[in-house]
């Protein structure tokens, strides 16, 4: 594997920006025999980031068809592959989620995430859909709970999920539309 060292990495993307900076080992050989490109050694990286459009997340989530909202982030992350630390927090504001099967985009006024160690802390995430059929009501989402980091491809959800009133839904290439009411327990490693 080779050292790779990160002095500074800027990423524009208008009208946002991303940067990093740290070291990581990297597997870059074109003759490997593995597509095992991130060797379980040590890395430390420093990632800013700073957008209101989120083009690619599509390749990371690709149920996800759109995804907007003023974000911010710094996040240092650090120790192995297998055993990755996390300390940072992400905020997004304004935020707008529209995945590709459902009709209704999701909103949510704010949203934050704290990392420590190897957790993600949601801590009240409320997000809502407008009820067309209720002159545009807002249906709320509220989340709590935390992503526990295992490894970088391993994750764990421990997440409570509240709908205190009838959230609408509604599929958009299938004649299926429904409500949904309660609580729910969100619990397991990735995906859940």
């Amino acid at each position: 594997s080779t050292l790779l060292v990160i002095d500074s990495v800027v990423v524009s993307s208008h009208p946002g920006g991303y940067r990093a900076s740290g070291y990581l080992h990297a597997d870059l050989a074109f003759t490997a025999d593995s597509l095992d490109r991130l060797p379980d050694k040590p890395f430390d990286i420093h990632i800013t980031s700073r957008d209101r459009r989120f083009d690619l997340v599509s390749v990371f989530l690709p149920s996800v068809e759109n995804l907007t909202g003023d974000m911010v982030a710094d996040v240092q992350l650090s120790g192995t592959p297998s055993e990755p630390h996390l300390d940072g927090f992400a905020y997004l504001k304004n935020g707008r989620l529209k995945y590709f099967d459902l009709v209704d985009t999701i909103y949510t006024d704010s949203a934050a995430a704290i990392m420590r160690d190897n957790e993600i802390i949601i801590n009240g995430i409320q997000a809502f859909v407008r009820d067309k059929h209720q002159g545009n009501r807002k249906s709320f989402v509220n989340i709590d709970g935390t992503i526990t980091v295992l490894s970088l491809s391993q994750l764990a959800y421990d997440l409570d999920v509240s709908i205190p009133r009838e959230f609408p839904f509604a599929y958009e290439l299938e004649d299926i539309k429904g409500v949904v009411e309660g609580d729910m327990r969100v619990e397991g490693e990735s995906p859940p």
